[in-house]
Formats: structure tokens, C-alpha cells, sequence
């Protein structure tokens, strides 16, 4: 870079953070002594006592459902209310932090930074961090990843279906969440699923199903050089958390537990592609581990749903290696984990109505009091840290089922 970005707390200049969930990263920014303004999608109570001012798509209010009419994508709705979180903060806001929900958005991202800089990556890496991007530049560097194929007839499909062989994936080139990624089976399950991907405008891939254990390895990038910070376990289309997609993201369990060598060839790949690609600051690479063998699934190009956990277990603040890797400096050393951190993301398993959530320990992203959800909606997020692994997922189990026990059934709509 050509200067270092560097902010004070007495300049009163404010750093906005724009993400689905904002939260983990306003609270980061937030311990890293920055001003923090947000806007998210919910707006839940505790982002409310971290950032100054919030903007967020949805209202929540006592005795309502969260529901909406969506005339456009959300993303769009959220640029537009950066944007007026920029009028009522012209000239105050001296940098913005992207996190999920922009993913396939270049031009958004080109719209953020008309705003104040974007500390990350620019609308051109995000222009070429789909899947099959990732993949041809995974290929030429021997790296292992699903067989995957664009499909734009269904008859192709069915056909390339029954070469894989069943069962599949079918994906698009860009995805989070688990959004538009649907396990195939059978015929009829494909003939549906590809009508539903067609239907949304997307390209259609056809994907080879690797099962083994859903991993992510979060790494700081300076442009040119990538080190990785920490590899990760990711909890995954977890029915009991009450996610209905089998790819549905429900939270991390940190550092992941497997073999060394298995590590160190996540690492390894992670900082190779991350190099390559000329990533800036904390981005993520998500991976499926089958034996011994890791294979690259997506990049995540912007602060990844682990942070929390990963600043937990290194006692770091990944707001602050974000902007100095962006300043072109990375830590001296690898950072160390001690002890686990686990998060769950608890989704509504049927209509209900919020209790008062609020003074409840290890609980975050807090609704407000009397809401109502329907299923599947967020409830709120279980995050616990320990010494021991099993004792730690245990206790977040626990904690998980208490919440659950409080909810309140909602009448039919």
C-alpha cells in the first residue's frame, strides 16, 4: 500500500461496519478503540450497545413478526442505508469493514467505497473469488478440490448428474450460509432443485459430494504475502440447532482437532491461494476434510463468522491484524491457540415468541423481548470458551437446550 491508514480515537472519525451480522466485528472494532457505526440486517440489542448508531434492514418490535416484502436483494438494501448513514456522518466516516452478504457484489463494494475507503479487498478480487475461479487457479496449483461442472440445460444436468454419480451437490458459483447449496439424492430431488436455481437468475453448478469434516482457515493477506491465523472446525446443517439446509452454517468450534499434518496442508494451501490471489486483509477458505485429504469447497473474501472465537482462543483482535495486514504488516509470529472456543447459532424450530434473553450468560445477538419468529429465523448465537474440547461443546449444548426451553409458542399466523 501506499500509506499506512491509521486511526485515532480523539479524531471522532468513525469506522462503519456493513455485514448480515455485524456484531462480532463492531465489538472487535469497538475493543480496538475505533468509533463504530453499523448497519445489519436485524439489529439485535447487543449490537445496539457497541456501535453508536445502527441501521438495520429489519425493525423488531414487541408482539410482531419478522417479516417483510423484499422488492430487491438485501444487499441492496443495506448499501442504501450505508449511504444514508453516510449523509448523516459526512465527512466522519474514515473507513468501512465488509463482512458477509457482499460476497458476489463487486459493484456494490464499488458503491461502499465512494463512501470512505474499504479496509479489504477491492471490487476486482471480489470479482474473481467465485468457486470456479478458485478452482481453475486451484487446479494449476495441484490442489484438491470437488469435481465441478456449469450446467446450463437440464437435460445436461441429468446427465452429468448420473456420471458423478448420486449423491450431489448442486451449487452456484458464489454462496454463504449454505444458501443455494442443495444435496441431491435422487431424479426427482435434482428436477426440483435445479428449477429453484434457475428460477433465481444464478449459474448452475453441478458439484462432486466430498462428506467428511466441514473445516475454514482464517488468514491475513498483505497483496502479496498470506499467513494463516487459525484452522477451524465449522458446525453445519446441525437439525437439533434447528437448521432445516444440510449446508446451513450454525457456528465454529475453534481450534479444529485433527492431525498435524492435515493442519499444516490447510495452512499451507490457505496462504499459497491467498498469495496468489493478492488478498487483503482477514479472508477465509473453507474446506471439506475426507480422510486425510482436505478439499477446498469456497473463499470466503471478508471477516469470516469464526472471529469471535479465533480472537477468544489466540487473545487477539482480528479488527486490528485486518488493518495493519492491509497496511502491509503481518504478525512477527503464528499466533497460538489456547484452549476452545465454541459458537452455535440457535435457529427457531417452530413459530414462537422471544423471552427477555438479554440477561442470560454466553448468550449474544440478542432479539428483542416479544418478537416473533418463524422457523428457521435466528434466535440468537451460544458462545462459550474453555480448557477442555468435549467439556466446552457439552456446556454449549447445554446452554443451546436451556434457550430452547424458554421460547415461547407463537399462535398461527
Amino acid at each position: 500500500m501506499e500509506e499506512d491508514i491509521t486511526y485515532s480515537k480523539n479524531d471522532r472519525n468513525f469506522c462503519l461496519v456493513v455485514a448480515f451480522n455485524a456484531r462480532p466485528i463492531a465489538t472487535s472494532a469497538k475493543k480496538a478503540n475505533y468509533d463504530v457505526l453499523a448497519i445489519d440486517f436485524f439489529g439485535d440489542l447487543d449490537l445496539r450497545s457497541v456501535a453508536e448508531h445502527v441501521f438495520s434492514v429489519i425493525r423488531q418490535r414487541k408482539s410482531h413478526p419478522i417479516k417483510r416484502k423484499f422488492l430487491r436483494p438485501i444487499s441492496e438494501y443495506m448499501c442504501l442505508l450505508a449511504e444514508t448513514m453516510a449523509d448523516d456522518y459526512y465527512g466522519k466516516i474514515k473507513f468501512l469493514l465488509i463482512g458477509s452478504g457482499f460476497d458476489d457484489e463487486p459493484k456494490i463494494w464499488q458503491r461502499f467505497g465512494k463512501i470512505a475507503p474499504v479496509i479489504g479487498n477491492t471490487p476486482e478480487i471480489i470479482s474473481h473469488s467465485d468457486r470456479l475461479s478458485i478452482y481453475r487457479l486451484a487446479s494449476k496449483l495441484g490442489i484438491e478440490c470437488p469435481q465441478t461442472i456449469e450446467v446450463k440445460e437440464t437435460e445436461e444436468a441429468l446427465e452429468i448428474a448420473k456420471n458423478i454419480g448420486y449423491p450431489i451437490v448442486l451449487t452456484t458459483p458464489r454462496s454463504a450460509g449454505g444458501l443455494f447449496v442443495k444435496l441431491i439424492t435422487n431424479l426427482d430431488e435434482l428436477h426440483r432443485a435445479y428449477n429453484e436455481l434457475r428460477n433465481s437468475g444464478k449459474k448452475i453448478l453441478i458439484q462432486e459430494f466430498i462428506q467428511g469434516i466441514d473445516a475454514s482457515c482464517s488468514v491475513l493477506g498483505t497483496g502479496k504475502d498470506c499467513q494463516a491465523v487459525s484452522v477451524t472446525e465449522q458446525v453445519i446443517g446441525r437439525s437439533e440447532l434447528g437448521v432445516s439446509m444440510p449446508f446451513g452454517y450454525c457456528g465454529n468450534i475453534v481450534p479444529l482437532k485433527n492431525s498435524t499434518t492435515v493442519i499444516d496442508n490447510i495452512k499451507s494451501i490457505s496462504e499459497e491461494l491467498g498469495s496468489k490471489l493478492g488478498l487483503l486483509g482477514s479472508n477465509g477458505f473453507d474446506f471439506v476434510i475426507r480422510g486425510d485429504q482436505p478439499y477446498l469447497i469456497e473463499l470466503n473474501p471478508r471477516f469470516q463468522g469464526s472471529l469471535e472465537c479465533i480472537e477468544a482462543v489466540t487473545s487477539s483482535n482480528l479488527v486490528k491484524l485486518h488493518i495493519e495486514a492491509f497496511n502491509g504488516n503481518l504478525p512477527e509470529k503464528a499466533l497460538e491457540s489456547k484452549g476452545y472456543a465454541v459458537k452455535m447459532i440457535l435457529y427457531a424450530k417452530k413459530r414462537i415468541i422471544i423471552p427477555n434473553l438479554s440477561n442470560m450468560p454466553h448468550i449474544v445477538d440478542v432479539p428483542v423481548e416479544g418478537i416473533i419468529l418463524e422457523p428457521s429465523n435466528p434466535v440468537c448465537t451460544v458462545f462459550v470458551t474453555g480448557q477442555e474440547r468435549e467439556i466446552t461443546i457439552e456446556k454449549a449444548k447445554i446452554l443451546a437446550n436451556n434457550v430452547y426451553r424458554q421460547l415461547i409458542p407463537a399462535p398461527k399466523s
